[in-house]
C-alpha cells in the first residue's frame, strides 16, 4: 500500500503580510503492511539511519520543519538540506547540483490552467528566474550524505519499504494576490491542491491502496472539506476523532482514505518529510528574495518570510522602492 503525506509550508495566518511562495508538498512510501497513524512507525524502523532529535550528528533528521527552520539559528538548515538530498537522492540516484536544474521538474508552478500569466521578464529576478542557484545552500557534508543515502536505501529496503514519490506545487505572492482577486484563499487552493495529489495517484497507482495523511487546515471542518472537495469528487465524512476528521474519497470503483491530522507533522513521518521538503524549497526563494534586494541596499538586515515585527516593516518598505527602480511589479513581492 502507498502512504502519502501531504503539508503545508508559508500558509501563514488569514490576513498575515508575508514573503515568499506557499509550498504544498507530498511525498509517498510503498510499504507491505498495515499502518496505523497513531503509532508510525517509520521512525523505529529506520532508527539505524533516521532521528527525531537535531542533535544526533549521526544520522538524517525528520521531524516537524519549524525545528530544523529557524531564522535566529540558520545552523540547522544544513540539517534539513541534508535530509532533503538524501531522499531526493532514492528518487534520482544523484545529488542535487543546481536549484533550478534538478528540482524544477518536482516543482508544479502556480495553480494549472488558473493563473497562466506571470509578469516577471526580467533577468536574474526576484524569483530567481535566470540565475540558477548552486546547491548546496548551506554547506552540507557531501561525503556524508552519499554515504548515508546508501545506507537508507539498504534499510528501507530490508524494512520492505520505498520511498516513491515527492512532488511539490507553489503559489508565488503573485498568483496568491490574484486568487484573492477572485475571492479564492489560501486555504480553498490549498485544499484544491490536495485534491490534484488524490487525482496524481488515482491516476498514476490504479491497484494500490492508497492513504493521505495531512496536516489539519485551520477553520476548515468536514462541512467546508466536503464542500470543496465533493466538487470534484464523491466524498463521504467517515469519522471524527480528537484533532481529526477521516474522509472517504470514491472515483471510478476505487476508494482512497484522506486524512485531516492536528500537528500531524510532528508525529507522521511521511507529513514531516513533506514538511521538510517543502520549507527547505521556501527558504531557498526566500534566501533569494534577501540576495536580491541586499545587491542594491547591503545594509538591509536579513528579513524571514513571516512579518514579526518592526524589521520586517522596514525591509519591505526599502524593498518596495527597490521594486519600483527594477519595475518589479508589487504584487510580486509581497502578500
Amino acid at each position: 500500500m502507498l502512504i502519502v503525506g501531504i503539508d503545508e509550508n508559508g500558509l501563514g495566518f488569514r490576513n498575515q503580510r508575508m514573503l515568499g511562495p506557499l509550498v504544498i508538498t507530498a511525498s509517498a512510501f510503498r510499504i507491505d503492511r498495515v499502518y496505523d497513524f497513531n503509532n508510525d512507525f517509520f521512525w523505529n524502523e529506520l532508527k539505524q539511519v533516521i532521528s527525531k532529535h537535531k542533535t544526533d550528528n549521526e544520522s538524517l533528521i525528520v521531524c516537524d520543519s519549524k525545528e530544523l527552520f529557524k531564522s535566529n539559528d540558520r545552523n540547522t538548515y544544513r540539517l534539513a538540506e541534508s535530509t532533503v538530498f538524501a531522499f531526493y537522492s532514492l528518487l534520482n540516484r544523484k545529488l542535487p547540483q543546481d536549484f533550478d536544474n534538478d528540482f524544477s521538474s518536482k516543482i508544479v508552478l502556480h495553480e494549472q490552467g488558473l493563473f497562466r500569466d506571470c509578469p516577471i521578464d526580467w533577468k536574474n529576478s526576484l524569483c530567481g528566474v535566470g540565475s540558477p542557484y548552486v546547491l548546496p545552500a548551506w554547506k552540507i557534508e557531501t561525503k556524508f550524505i552519499e554515504d548515508i543515502s546508501e545506507r537508507l536505501e539498504k534499510v528501507l529496503r530490508k524494512k520492505r519499504m520505498e520511498f516513491v514519490f515527492w512532488k511539490s506545487r507553489i503559489f508565488c505572492p503573485s498568483t496568491l494576490n490574484k486568487a484573492g482577486g477572485k475571492n479564492l484563499d489560501k486555504y480553498w487552493l490549498e485544499v484544491q491542491t490536495i485534491g490534484d495529489f488524490v487525482d496524481l495517484f488515482l491516476e498514476n497507482y490504479v491497484e494500490e491502496e492508497i492513504s493521505f495523511y495531512s496536516g489539519k487546515i485551520d477553520g476548515w471542518g468536514k462541512k467546508k472539506i466536503l464542500a470543496c472537495l465533493g466538487e470534484r469528487f464523491e466524498i463521504e465524512h467517515f469519522a471524527t476523532q480528537q484533532g481529526m476528521d477521516i474522509f472517504i474519497v470514491f472515483r471510478k470503483g476505487k476508494k482512497v482514505k484522506l486524512c485531516f491530522i492536528k500537528s500531524g507533522d510532528k508525529f507522521i513521518f511521511p507529513i514531516s518529510l513533506s514538511s521538510i521538503f517543502g520549507k527547505y524549497i521556501r527558504e531557498i526563494f526566500i534566501t533569494r528574495i534577501n540576495e536580491f534586494f541586499q545587491r542594491f541596499d547591503s545594509s538591509l538586515n536579513w528579513c524571514g518570510g513571516y512579518r514579526q515585527g518592526r524589521k520586517f516593516d522596514s525591509f519591505l518598505k526599502r524593498a518596495a522602492q527597490i521594486a519600483i527602480m527594477e519595475r518589479i511589479p508589487e504584487e510580486c513581492l509581497f502578500r
